[in-house]
Protein backbone atom coordinates (compact mmCIF):
# COMPACT_ATOMS: atom_id res chain seq x y z
CA UNK A 1 0.00 0.00 0.00
CA UNK A 2 1.60 3.42 -0.75
CA UNK A 3 1.11 6.67 1.24
CA UNK A 4 -1.25 8.32 -0.78
CA UNK A 5 -3.74 5.71 -0.49
CA UNK A 6 -3.88 5.43 2.80
CA UNK A 7 -3.63 9.41 3.43
CA UNK A 8 -7.14 8.55 1.16
CA UNK A 9 -7.76 5.95 3.64
CA UNK A 10 -7.37 7.73 6.90
CA UNK A 11 -9.70 11.03 5.11
CA UNK A 12 -12.83 8.47 4.69
CA UNK A 13 -12.08 7.15 8.42
CA UNK A 14 -11.88 11.05 9.60
CA UNK A 15 -14.98 11.65 7.77
CA UNK A 16 -17.01 8.53 9.46
CA UNK A 17 -16.07 9.31 12.99
CA UNK A 18 -16.44 12.87 13.63
CA UNK A 19 -20.27 12.84 13.27
CA UNK A 20 -19.91 9.58 15.37
CA UNK A 21 -17.90 11.30 17.38
CA UNK A 22 -20.60 14.55 17.68
CA UNK A 23 -23.25 12.34 18.31
CA UNK A 24 -21.00 10.60 21.42
CA UNK A 25 -20.29 14.34 22.71
CA UNK A 26 -24.23 15.47 22.30
CA UNK A 27 -25.49 12.26 24.32
CA UNK A 28 -22.96 12.72 26.86
CA UNK A 29 -24.10 16.19 27.17
CA UNK A 30 -27.51 14.51 28.57
CA UNK A 31 -26.37 12.15 30.51
CA UNK A 32 -26.78 13.86 33.87
CA UNK A 33 -30.48 13.93 33.38
CA UNK A 34 -30.37 10.13 32.40
CA UNK A 35 -28.57 9.66 35.85
CA UNK A 36 -31.58 11.98 37.34
CA UNK A 37 -34.45 10.41 35.68
CA UNK A 38 -33.11 6.83 36.28
CA UNK A 39 -32.88 8.58 40.39
CA UNK A 40 -36.49 9.17 40.16
CA UNK A 41 -37.52 6.32 38.89
CA UNK A 42 -35.83 4.26 41.46
CA UNK A 43 -37.07 6.48 44.22
CA UNK A 44 -40.52 6.03 42.40
CA UNK A 45 -41.03 2.33 42.25
CA UNK A 46 -38.67 1.66 45.94
CA UNK A 47 -41.14 3.97 47.59
CA UNK A 48 -38.74 4.06 50.19
CA UNK A 49 -37.25 7.59 50.04
CA UNK A 50 -40.95 8.59 49.29
CA UNK A 51 -42.72 6.95 52.08
CA UNK A 52 -40.79 8.01 54.86
CA UNK A 53 -39.49 11.50 53.47
CA UNK A 54 -41.97 13.17 51.84
CA UNK A 55 -40.50 16.11 50.71
CA UNK A 56 -38.02 14.24 48.45
CA UNK A 57 -40.10 14.40 45.33
CA UNK A 58 -39.70 18.27 45.74
CA UNK A 59 -35.49 17.97 46.19
CA UNK A 60 -35.39 15.66 42.63
CA UNK A 61 -37.36 17.87 40.79
CA UNK A 62 -34.63 20.60 42.08
CA UNK A 63 -31.96 18.34 41.06
CA UNK A 64 -33.54 17.65 37.47
CA UNK A 65 -33.68 21.54 37.19
CA UNK A 66 -30.02 21.98 37.99
CA UNK A 67 -28.99 18.91 35.90
CA UNK A 68 -31.23 19.77 32.69
CA UNK A 69 -30.08 23.50 32.74
CA UNK A 70 -26.55 21.95 32.97
CA UNK A 71 -27.19 19.25 30.32
CA UNK A 72 -28.32 22.02 28.38
CA UNK A 73 -25.11 24.70 28.79
CA UNK A 74 -23.13 21.32 27.64
CA UNK A 75 -24.66 21.23 24.59
CA UNK A 76 -25.01 24.45 23.94
CA UNK A 77 -21.22 25.06 24.75
CA UNK A 78 -20.36 22.23 22.38
CA UNK A 79 -22.48 23.02 19.50
CA UNK A 80 -21.29 26.81 19.87
CA UNK A 81 -17.44 25.67 19.77
CA UNK A 82 -18.33 23.03 16.60
CA UNK A 83 -20.55 26.04 15.17
CA UNK A 84 -18.37 28.65 16.14
CA UNK A 85 -21.25 30.47 18.31
CA UNK A 86 -22.20 31.82 21.27
CA UNK A 87 -25.21 33.38 22.29
CA UNK A 88 -24.74 36.54 23.58
CA UNK A 89 -25.18 38.28 26.16
CA UNK A 90 -24.95 36.46 29.23
CA UNK A 91 -28.75 37.05 30.17
CA UNK A 92 -30.28 36.09 26.55
CA UNK A 93 -27.81 32.94 27.66
CA UNK A 94 -29.09 32.56 30.65
CA UNK A 95 -33.01 33.13 29.73
CA UNK A 96 -32.87 30.25 27.33
CA UNK A 97 -31.48 27.80 30.02
CA UNK A 98 -34.58 28.59 32.14
CA UNK A 99 -36.53 28.75 28.96
CA UNK A 100 -35.54 25.00 27.87
CA UNK A 101 -35.23 24.03 31.48
CA UNK A 102 -39.55 24.86 31.97
CA UNK A 103 -39.54 22.60 29.02
CA UNK A 104 -38.41 19.63 30.40
CA UNK A 105 -40.21 20.22 33.43
CA UNK A 106 -43.80 20.39 31.68
CA UNK A 107 -42.81 17.03 29.64
CA UNK A 108 -41.91 15.80 32.87
CA UNK A 109 -45.31 16.49 34.33
CA UNK A 110 -47.10 14.71 31.21
CA UNK A 111 -44.77 12.12 31.73
CA UNK A 112 -45.76 11.70 34.97
CA UNK A 113 -49.17 12.33 33.99
CA UNK A 114 -49.40 9.77 30.98
CA UNK A 115 -47.59 7.08 33.53
CA UNK A 116 -50.35 7.67 36.40
CA UNK A 117 -52.95 6.57 34.01
CA UNK A 118 -51.24 3.72 31.89
CA UNK A 119 -49.63 2.26 34.90
CA UNK A 120 -52.07 3.32 37.75
CA UNK A 121 -49.19 4.52 39.63
CA UNK A 122 -49.58 7.53 41.50
CA UNK A 123 -46.77 9.84 40.79
CA UNK A 124 -49.23 12.95 41.09
CA UNK A 125 -51.00 13.33 44.13
CA UNK A 126 -52.95 16.49 43.15
CA UNK A 127 -52.72 19.46 41.23
CA UNK A 128 -50.35 21.09 44.49
CA UNK A 129 -48.71 18.18 43.98
CA UNK A 130 -47.96 18.92 40.15
CA UNK A 131 -47.26 22.73 40.53
CA UNK A 132 -45.06 22.19 43.58
CA UNK A 133 -42.78 19.98 40.83
CA UNK A 134 -42.78 22.33 37.95
CA UNK A 135 -42.28 25.23 40.62
CA UNK A 136 -39.07 23.44 42.11
CA UNK A 137 -37.81 22.27 38.30
CA UNK A 138 -37.93 25.78 37.25
CA UNK A 139 -36.35 26.98 40.81
CA UNK A 140 -33.47 24.70 39.73
CA UNK A 141 -33.57 26.19 36.09
CA UNK A 142 -33.07 29.92 37.12
CA UNK A 143 -30.35 29.05 40.37
CA UNK A 144 -28.25 27.05 37.90
CA UNK A 145 -29.00 29.84 35.44
CA UNK A 146 -28.23 32.49 37.72
CA UNK A 147 -24.48 30.92 38.39
CA UNK A 148 -23.94 30.86 34.58
CA UNK A 149 -24.78 34.44 34.26
CA UNK A 150 -22.37 35.85 36.88
CA UNK A 151 -19.56 33.71 36.15
CA UNK A 152 -19.95 34.53 32.10
CA UNK A 153 -20.45 38.52 33.18
CA UNK A 154 -17.36 38.41 35.44
CA UNK A 155 -15.14 36.47 32.68
CA UNK A 156 -16.27 39.15 30.29
CA UNK A 157 -14.66 41.99 32.67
Amino acid sequence: MDLASSGIQLDNMKRFFSPLQECIQILRSFLPMIIVYILNLLFAYSLGPFLFWPTSDIYIHILGGIVTAWSFDRLMRFVGKRKKWLIEPAWLYSTMLVGLTSAVAILWEVYEYIHDIFFYFQYQANNIDTMGDLSMGLAGGIFFACVIYFFQRRSHK
